[in-house]
């Protein structure tokens, strides 16, 4: 766990860096986020709903779960959406309501870390999805990570698995999908492409994982790679081999073997050796952030950064296996994981106080 957290540290670093980069370049642009196939704002709107649109009931919410339901402001309003967006396309499946506002400590800064997997085309999965809350009056932070098959309303479309949203509507729509089901509305957010991870640690010489136990599994189609248990120096392709196997395990595993990948590589960034490389990879790689942090904010953070080199600073939190339900779309065939909203809420209510 301890290592686990000095990695997370490191990620946070180079974040940071790579935000301070970005804000300091005038030749900077952030890259161009899909436009919404919606014909509306996507931010919350009062609506109203005829009585009758009562949604099809099926299991959503596991058995004995209340949900905490926020009211609506327009009296006589029974909308099961509260004061959003009413679907565009109905859904296989019951819309849960919108979650009351949880509570924030005072001055902390709640931000979204993603990682997408975009290439040349506009299409893109948001597959690592990570809350950062910042507490400058603590000295603390804490970060809970989501999964990327967590099936959630959007408000304005449908139930929708959350790695899609971004490309769906943007940061916007995504702090409102946020809002909507958990709670809490990030008002920042970084996004670096994980494609160029491979890029990354051949020009770092590598890195290192340890490994409980032997792993083989395979990518799609390809033949299947064993790695032994212990530790394992990796390149690029290994690496890059490693975060996308799933054929044989779960996507937890997965989630996983992605975040001991990052967390190898941000601590080979800022080792003696890593730091030597910084300014390179600065100009190589800027162009993989998109934020809407700026300069002046994140120097009022730095001293935060410095003191979370003491691990103990941070706490970190998941939502895994036991604060989801599985399910199969009955249209697709698709299997998702289904918010057990109260455990989450219970989690994410520690980490943001």
């Amino acid at each position: 766990m301890i290592a686990m957290k000095k990695g997370f540290v490191g990620l946070m670093v180079f974040w940071l860096l790579l935000w301070a980069a970005a804000a300091c370049n005038p030749q900077f642009k952030p890259r161009l986020v899909k436009e919404p196939p919606l014909a509306f704002d996507p931010r919350p709107a009062l609506v109203a709903v005829p009585i009758n649109a009562t949604p099809t009931m099926t299991p959503f919410l596991p058995q004995g779960i209340i949900p905490q339901v926020a009211e609506t402001v327009e009296a006589g309003n029974k909308s099961p959406w509260g004061n959003y967006l009413p679907p565009s396309i109905w859904p296989p499946t019951e819309i849960p309501p919108p979650l009351s506002p949880l509570q924030i400590g005072e001055g902390n800064i709640p931000i979204l870390l993603l990682g997408d997997d975009q290439r040349d085309d506009p299409t893109f999965r948001t597959d690592a999805i990570i809350l950062l809350v910042l507490k400058p009056k603590q000295g603390r932070a804490s970060m809970v990570s989501f999964p990327r098959d967590l099936y959630v309303y959007v408000p304005g479309w449908t139930m929708q698995r959350i790695n899609i949203v971004m490309e769906r509507g943007g940061f916007d729509l995504l702090a409102t999908t946020f809002e909507y089901n958990f709670g809490v509305r990030p008002p920042y957010y970084a996004r670096i492409n994980f494609g160029v991870l491979k890029q990354i640690i051949d020009d770092l010489g590598g890195v290192d994982i340890y490994l409980s136990q032997p792993v083989s599994d395979s990518v799609g189609g390809d033949p299947t790679r064993t790695v032994p248990a212990g530790w394992v120096h990796m390149d690029g392709d290994l690496a890059d081999w490693y975060v996308r196997a799933r054929w044989l395990s779960s996507d937890f595993e997965r989630t996983r073997r992605h975040k001991e990948v990052l967390f190898a590589v941000f601590n080979k960034i800022i080792s003696v050796e890593g730091i030597s490389k910084v300014p390179d990879l600065y100009q190589k790689y800027i162009q993989n952030v998109d934020t809407n942090i700026t300069l002046s904010m994140l120097t009022q953070w730095l001293p935060l950064a410095a003191s979370l080199r003491d691990s103990s600073q941070l706490d970190t939190y998941h939502i895994d296996e036991e604060h989801v339900t599985v399910w199969q779309i009955p249209t697709s065939g698709s299997w998702v994981l289904l918010p057990n909203r109260n455990l989450i809420v219970n989690l994410l209510q520690d980490a943001l106080r």
